[in-house]
C-alpha cells in the first residue's frame, strides 16, 4: 500500500514539484494515521487514502471490514463503494445509474462484514454479508464525470469519520478486456470509436441488458427485452461501421438510425435488419425484411451467412436520403428513402 494524493484527475493537474511536495506530506500522514497489527490494517478516522501498490483492471476482490462510521472503498482509483451507513456497499459515487443498496446489508458497529466485489469492463457487482448490494452496475467516473471509468487503477480505502479496520483481503486478476483502437486511416477520416469493447459510456437507454462482454456488446435473446440502447449523441449524415455476430439460430436484431428515443425505430425512425435470414423459420420472410433491408421500405440484397458464431463485418452509410448498407465487402442495399416512400 502507499499514500494517495487526491484523485487521478487532481494528480493530472498538479505541477511536478507540488506533486511531489504532497506525496511527502500524504506518506508522513500515512505513517501516522494507517497501522497494521494482528493481522488487521487500521486507519483512523480522517486518516486519509491509502492505495494498492499496483494498479487493477478486472478482478475479483474479498475482505473484512468494519467500521463504527462511514467509510470508502475506491476501485480503479475512483471512491465508490460505502462502507458503513445503510448503503454499505452500493456505488454511491454513481449520479446516473444504480447508487443505493436495495437493502440494508451492513453488520452492527462493533461487527466484521465480509465483502465481495467483482469488476470486468465497466461492470461491478458486490455481495456484502450474502446480500447482493451492486449487480453488474456500471462502473461511473467520479473524478471525471466527462470520461468514462479508467481502465484500470489502485485499489483504495478511504478512513471515514471513524477508525476504518480490514482484514482478510485477497485479490484475484481476471482476463483483460479486449480494446479496439481506431486505425490510422479512420482516425485521419474523422472517425470515432462508439464502443471501445470496456464501456458503455457512449451509450444511454438499456444499459442492463446490453452488456460489454469480452470486447463485445451482447445482448440477451430475449424477444423485446426492456428496451433499446441508444448512443447519446444524435447523428444526421454519417457512416457506421460495426462487426456482428449471430450466437444462435433465427436471430433477430436491427440497427435504429435517425430514430427518437422511446420509440419503435421500425416505423418512427429507420430500421436496418440485422437478421439471421437463413434460418427455416424465417422461410416465408418477405424481401423488405431480409438482413441489410430497410425495415419495410427498401429491400436488401440477400446475402448469404458464413457459419453462426462468424464475424460479419457491416457499414451503414447514411447521407441526405440515401442510403448505403455493406455487408463483408458486398454493397447489398442501395436506395433513396424519400423515393422509397
Amino acid at each position: 500500500w502507499e499514500a494517495v494524493v487526491g484523485d487521478p484527475e487532481t494528480r493530472k493537474a498538479m505541477k511536478a514539484k507540488a506533486l511531489a511536495k504532497a506525496q511527502t506530506e500524504a506518506r508522513a500522514a500515512m505513517a501516522k494515521n494507517w497501522i497494521a497489527e494482528n493481522g488487521v490494517l487500521t486507519g483512523a478516522a480522517d486518516g486519509g487514502t491509502i492505495g494498492s501498490a499496483k494498479n487493477y483492471e478486472n478482478f475479483e476482490l474479498i475482505l473484512d471490514w468494519k467500521t463504527e462510521g462511514e467509510a470508502e472503498m475506491g476501485i480503479r482509483s475512483i471512491p465508490q463503494i460505502a462502507l458503513g451507513g445503510k448503503n454499505s456497499g452500493a456505488l454511491t459515487g454513481n449520479m446516473l445509474h444504480d447508487n443505493a443498496a436495495p437493502k440494508a446489508a451492513a453488520n452492527g458497529p462493533q461487527e466484521w462484514n465480509t465483502m465481495q466485489v467483482k469488476v470486468v469492463s465497466d461492470r461491478v457487482t458486490v455481495v456484502l454479508n450474502g446480500v447482493t448490494t451492486a449487480e453488474n452496475v456500471i462502473l461511473e467516473n467520479a473524478c471525471n464525470r466527462e470520461i468514462p471509468a479508467y481502465a484500470e487503477g489502485q485499489i483504495l480505502l478511504i478512513a471515514g469519520n471513524a477508525p476504518l479496520n480490514v482484514r482478510e483481503m485477497y485479490i484475484r486478476e481476471l482476463p483483460a478486456t479486449p480494446r479496439f483502437e481506431l486505425s490510422e486511416e479512420e482516425a485521419a477520416d474523422g472517425f470515432e470509436v462508439l464502443f471501445d469493447g470496456t464501456s458503455m459510456h457512449k451509450w444511454t437507454g438499456n444499459t442492463t441488458n446490453y452488456v460489454p462482454v469480452d470486447g463485445t456488446i451482447y445482448v440477451t435473446a430475449q424477444y423485446g427485452g426492456s428496451g433499446n440502447l441508444y448512443t447519446k449523441k444524435e447523428y444526421g449524415d454519417f457512416v457506421l461501421r460495426f462487426e456482428f455476430a449471430f450466437d444462435r439460430e433465427g436471430v433477430n436484431n436491427g440497427i435504429g438510425i435517425r430514430t427518437p428515443m422511446g420509440v419503435d425505430a421500425a416505423y418512427h425512425g429507420m430500421e436496418i435488419q440485422v437478421l439471421d435470414h437463413d434460418a427455416p423459420i424465417y422461410k416465408n420472410l418477405r424481401v423488405y425484411q431480409q438482413h441489410g433491408s430497410v425495415y419495410g421500405i427498401i429491400p436488401a440484397k440477400r446475402v448469404k451467412f458464413p457459419p453462426l458464431g462468424t464475424w460479419n463485418v457491416e457499414e451503414i452509410r447514411a447521407v441526405g436520403d440515401r442510403i448505403t448498407v455493406t455487408v463483408n465487402g458486398e454493397v447489398i442495399l442501395d436506395g433513396d428513402i424519400r423515393q422509397a416512400c
